[in-house]
């Protein structure tokens, strides 16, 4: 299920980016999965001039986690 949500998050933030311009752009099939996920998502924050919030702590991680 975790895999499901995390493929659609990523779907949707293609989608959002719309077609991609160049095969340059692509990163090599041999990169693993995790790092090309974080290397669009980066570039996508870049462009929007969004910057990431800070790493929360375990306590507020366990609460934004855990469902009522």
């Amino acid at each position: 299920m975790r895999m499901l949500r995390l493929t659609l998050a990523v779907v949707a933030a293609f989608a959002a980016a719309g077609p991609l311009s160049i095969a340059a752009d692509l990163l090599p099939p041999a990169r693993p999965c995790h790092e090309a996920i974080d290397h669009y998502l980066d570039a996508r924050l870049k462009d929007e001039n969004v910057k990431p919030a800070p790493q929360a702590d375990d306590a507020t991680l366990i609460r934004r986690l855990t469902l009522d």
